[in-house]
Formats: structure tokens, sequence, C-alpha cells
């Protein structure tokens, strides 16, 4: 996975705490589950994609892992930030998970293609290959044989919906010279450990990455979310709607040093705005 490994590579001191950056791995889906499930559990967006989740709660707890799982095995890099905590049980100090960021190099040049491949290495595709099989064949007849419907937290027709217009809305606002870029799929921070400066450490590892290519970096942020990244110097410049009418989220990017003030004008999806 892109230039990270399993050690320790970016750090940030808060007063009496520090936390720390590593790659995530298979192993952490269970905890990255458990944070992200309740983390937007008041997130609009999942109002609309997820209506029912406090109603069937394990229904979104367990699509949550299965995406953790298949995202983890992709050629996306995900990352986890933790720090140590004191286990009450043994008395001894642990790490724990407090938040985790999902970052995926767009573009078609050969630096994309080649960090893609890194992130895809011969294990990760080896685990995918096997996760494939088991969602494909075991995972139906399990849900056969135990009579377990599909995912009732969701609404079906607002994730098609989602689905089909999503990856038009990225390829035209991500556009130009935003093609090649950073994307953040996902940034989740456990509430219990919020407003710490751990969302920003994990978005400064991509600004770095992205400064150093001289590329952007580009998202689509929720309202709550939408300040921190504007105090870290995005921009916006277009608008996503969702399935629900009045319901849209914008579209930021930040620019390295030597693109500021570049791209507005070149057919960057503002009609989405």
């Amino acid at each position: 996975m892109a230039a990270i490994g399993n050690g320790i590579k970016t750090t940030m001191a808060t007063p009496a705490r520090k936390f720390s950056i590593r790659t995530a791995t298979p192993a952490d889906v269970p905890r990255l589950a458990s944070i992200s499930a309740p983390a937007l559990m008041d997130d609009g967006f999942y109002d609309v994609l997820y209506p029912r989740r406090r109603e069937f709660y394990d229904d979104y707890l367990h699509t949550w892992r299965l995406k953790l799982q298949k995202g983890i095995l992709s050629d996306a890099v995900y990352l986890v930030a933790e720090t140590d905590v004191a286990d009450e049980s043994t008395g001894r100090s642990r790490k724990e998970i407090v938040g985790w960021i999902a970052w995926q190099r767009m573009g078609t040049s050969a630096e994309a293609e080649r960090i893609r491949a890194e992130g895809q290495g011969v294990l990760k595709r080896l685990e995918h290959k096997l996760l494939t099989l088991t969602n494909t064949y075991v995972s139906p007849l399990i849900r056969f044989v135990l009579r377990t419907p599909p995912d009732r937290s969701a609404d079906a027709a607002a994730l098609a919906k989602m689905e089909a217009r999503h990856p038009t809305f990225l390829a035209e606002t991500f556009s130009g010279i935003y093609a090649e870029h950073w994307h953040v799929l996902m940034l989740v921070v456990d509430p219990k450990w919020q407003r710490r400066g751990i969302g920003q450490m994990l978005v400064r590892w991509g600004l770095d990455r992205a400064q150093k290519e001289g590329v952007c970096v580009g998202l689509e942020a929720s309202d709550p979310g939408a300040p921190m990244y504007l105090k870290l110097g995005f921009e916006e410049i277009g608008r996503f709607h969702t399935p629900r009418e009045g319901l849209h989220f914008p579209a930021l990017v930040w620019r390295p040093r030597g693109m500021e003030g570049e791209g507005y004008g070149s057919g960057l999806g503002l009609g989405h705005r």
C-alpha cells in the first residue's frame, strides 16, 4: 500500500496524548466498523441511504463490515489513527484505533497507475480473490440456510440512484487539472475521540503526498465536516445532489503550491452547484 508500510510514519502530539498512523489491515475491520456505524448515525446523507439503521442496527453494522473488508483489499489506501490506552482487564497499555481514512489515487498517469499497483500487492490480490469467492458463493448460501434477508436498514432505491449518479459526478467535477488527484473516499473519527485533531492529521497525510506529486486533493464533504476542510485550504468547486430533494454536499478541492487559483471555468462540473 502506498508508501506508508506497517510502521509509524506520522505522529501528532496533543496535551498528554500522542496519535500515530499506520496502514489498515483486514484484522482492523471489526473495530473500524464499530466506530463508523455510530459516528455516522446522525449524518444526513446516511438518513437517505440507510433510513432504518436505528431499527436494524445489526444489519447496518454488518454492511459496514462488508464495505471495509472490500475496501481494505482494494487498491485504495486505508489508514488508521491509533493511540495508547489502558486495558481495563489487564491494566496494561494497548493500541486503540480512534479514526480512519480511505484515500484513492485518481487519474490515468503512469504515477497514478504505479501507486494503485502498489496498493494492490500480491497478498492483497490473493486475499481479495478469497473474499470475492466467499461473498459470491459462501455468504449467499449462509444467508439462504439461515434465511437472513438483505440489509433492512438500507433504502435500495436510494442506493441504486446514488451508485448511478456518483461516478458521473466525479468524472465531470474532478476533470481538467483535477483529473490527477488524491481523493478522500471516507474519513471517520470515533465520536469519543473527536475534536483532538485526528481528522486533520489523517487528511494531512494525503496533502503531503499530493504536494510532493504536484497534484490536487478532492472530496465531497458533509455539512459538519466542511469547516475542517475549508480551514485546511480546500475550496468548493461543485455540489453533489443526493436522491433526497434539497440535500446536497459540496465538492471540495485543495491545490498544491504552484496551482493556486487555477482551474475555474475549465469544465469542472460547476453546473452541479
